[in-house]
């Protein structure tokens, strides 16, 4: 319960973080040129789109894959680490990989789509 609800505030902060960054990039162009209808400001609503996709999904999906690996080896790993111990060392060896590994795999993910898209965007523009 504990990883999902990270997750989701994650992806959450993420969106807001999206929508904070087009609302101050229409400020800075309307008070530049007085109007919304200028290339800079397509280009920067074109980086915008793509950096914060990327970002988000990759994000999205590094967080999964993380939880999904550390499910696979959880078993093992807390079996050796609490060798010995008695009591919910265990289950709480488990909760902590997976939700460790999830939120790594969540921020990893994230920078690594800002730079992907970041890279299209590049490659991309005129």
């Amino acid at each position: 319960m504990g990883v999902g609800k990270d997750m989701l505030d994650q992806g959450l902060k993420q969106v807001s973080h999206t929508l904070t960054s087009i609302e101050q990039l229409h400020q800075r162009e309307f008070m530049r040129h007085g109007h919304l209808n200028s290339p800079a400001f397509f280009a920067a609503c074109k980086k915008v789109r793509l950096t914060e996709t990327g970002g988000f999904a990759v994000g999205t999906a590094g967080a999964m894959l993380g939880s999904s690996g550390a499910v696979l080896v959880s078993g093992t790993v807390c079996a050796v680490v609490t060798m010995g111990s008695a009591g919910l060392a265990g289950p709480v060896c488990g909760i902590v990989l997976v939700g460790a590994s999830g939120m790594a795999g969540g921020v990893l993910g994230g920078k690594l789509g800002e730079s992907v898209g970041e890279v299209i965007y590049e490659a991309t523009s005129d």
